[in-house]
Order: structure tokens, then C-alpha cells, then sequence
């Protein structure tokens, strides 16, 4: 979670403590007679018509026990969502203080390297597919014409059935993340079946950083798993075929770091998409036995 979302989420819980503080000390200064005759004012009188003979004391006898108990039941149901909010924001500042130490540690530069260049084949990718993207629009947009227009036509059944394989078809080869960061870029003043979308650069630098940074220090955590406090990373270096490799010293132990392409949904990948051709890469992290 970026450090941003993270202290959004603080404030957020701040501010629902101070609410819940709020309700606390209104139970608490609900428990007193004159609390308790200025809430039960529109109720005395009708009690006493209903009950010939009695009075307001009668009345206080009767309900103000009930009453304190409603009070003290608030207190201790807020008092349950305080310790839930509180416990929440502890969660909240723990994973604040870990996103900033880690935004303070010096990163190793061979992996951030290797992750530029990953960006700026995904930057690549994602802008020939955005083309994808436009066709499967205007399929979709052909598709729907035909639909609204062709009751007349005896192969109507049959051409919708074929509209409806392609524009699936289309669908097929657009990454999710083409569709995040499309943006409608119009020809004219008003929309029409002309219009294209475009790459918004700032949406998929957003997406592709993020990417990036979970995955460095994914990376990072699966080579201090086995070697302990990284103590000297300068044997990493990215090998002629692009990848990274090479020896990391470690408090504990000496890893060798090998990425290999890879298919399919392996575990330990440093660069993880949602679907589609943007290559990535398993992680082999091994110790060194001396």
C-alpha cells in the first residue's frame, strides 16, 4: 500500500476515534437525573394520565434504573469500537513506519535498473495495445449498429453471432492495464464513433510504479529470507540475456540470485501482471554452501 493510501487511512481512523469519544461522553453525561428528566420529559406526563395516583417519583422509581442501564450499554458498546479503531490505526502507523523506512533505505540500484527497463518494455507494450483496445471498440460500436438496424435481414442471426466471436476475440488481447489508463480522445467537440482513446501516461506511470516497487521489495525479502540483513549486493549485476544474477552477502548467509524468463502463474516472480505478453521473470534465490 502506497504511503500515501496508508495515511489516508490514519486519518480516517483518527477521526472515527474522536467521533466515538464523542458518543462515549454523551452516555457519560447522560447518567443524571436532570439528563434523565430533559430525555423522559415528553413521556412523564402521559404516564401519570395513564396512571392515576402516581407521580414523577413513581415515574423515576420505575424507569431510571432502566435508563442508566441503557446509558452505561452505550458506553461499553462505544468502548468496543474504540479498542477496534484504535487497534486498527496501531495497524494503520505500524505499516507507515515500515513503507517509510523503506522509502528511506538506500535501494539497491542493479534491481531498480532491471525494473526501469521492465517499465519501459510494459510502456511499449501497453501503447501498441492500446490499438487492441481501439479495435475492440469499434467492433463493439459495429456490433451495436448492426444490432439496432438490421431487423429486415434473414443472416441477421448468423452476422451477430460472427460480430459477437470477433469483438470477443478482440477483448481476448486487451490487458487489463491497457483499459486502466485508456482515456477518450475526442475528434470532434462531441462524442462520436470516431473518437479513439489515447495512453494516459500519468495513470500508467502510477500503475507501473507500483508494480515495480512491490516487487523490489518483494525481491528484496526473498533473498533476506535465506541470507539474512543484506550486507553487500555488489555482485548483482543484470547478465547479457537481461536478467539479474550474481552473489549477495548477508548477515546470515551468501545467496545466488538468478531470474529466468517465465510462463504461466509461477510463484516468486519479480515482475507480476494481471494477464497478457509483458514478459517477467521467476526468481531463483539459492544458498551458498561453504
Amino acid at each position: 500500500m502506497k504511503i500515501e493510501d496508508i495515511k489516508k487511512r490514519i486519518e480516517q481512523k483518527e477521526k472515527q476515534i474522536e467521533k466515538i469519544d464523542r458518543r462515549i461522553k454523551k452516555f457519560e453525561d447522560g447518567k443524571s437525573e436532570k439528563k434523565f428528566w430533559k430525555d423522559q420529559d415528553w413521556l412523564v406526563d402521559r404516564w401519570i394520565r395513564n396512571n392515576p395516583g402516581k407521580t414523577k417519583e413513581d415515574y423515576k422509581t420505575k424507569f431510571y434504573p432502566d435508563y442508566l442501564d441503557r446509558m452505561d450499554s452505550g458506553i461499553k458498546s462505544a468502548n468496543r469500537d474504540r479498542e477496534e479503531a484504535v487497534a486498527q490505526l496501531e495497524k494503520y502507523q505500524r505499516m507507515l513506519a515500515g513503507e517509510e523506512e523503506k522509502r528511506n533505505t538506500e535501494k539497491i540500484q542493479v534491481i531498480v535498473d532491471f525494473l526501469d527497463k521492465w517499465k519501459e518494455e510494459a510502456t511499449a507494450y501497453i501503447e501498441n495495445n492500446m490499438e487492441d483496445l481501439n479495435n475492440y471498440y469499434q467492433k463493439n460500436h459495429e456490433y451495436s449498429d448492426y444490432y439496432n438496424h438490421s431487423w429486415g435481414d434473414p443472416d441477421r442471426k448468423e452476422k451477430l453471432k460472427k460480430l459477437d466471436q470477433e469483438e470477443k476475440q478482440l477483448k481476448s488481447l486487451v490487458h487489463p492495464w491497457t483499459k486502466e489508463c485508456a482515456k477518450w480522445e475526442r475528434t470532434d467537440d462531441v462524442a462520436s464513433s470516431n473518437d479513439k482513446v489515447v495512453v494516459n501516461y500519468e495513470k500508467l506511470n502510477e500503475i507501473l510504479d507500483k508494480e515495480a516497487d512491490d516487487k523490489y521489495w518483494g525481491l528484496v525479502k526473498r533473498i533476506e529470507e535465506l541470507a539474512g540483513n543484506i550486507v553487500d549486493a555488489r555482485g548483482l549485476e543484470i547478465g547479457p540475456r537481461g536478467n539479474i544474477e550474481g552473489i549477495v552477502v548477508g548477515d546470515k548467509e551468501k545467496v545466488r540470485v538468478e531470474t529466468i524468463v517465465a510462463g504461466g502463474w509461477n510463484a516468486g516472480r519479480i515482475v507480476n501482471v494481471k494477464k497478457g505478453p509483458i514478459r517477467h521473470y521467476r526468481t531463483i534465490v539459492n544458498v551458498i554452501h561453504r
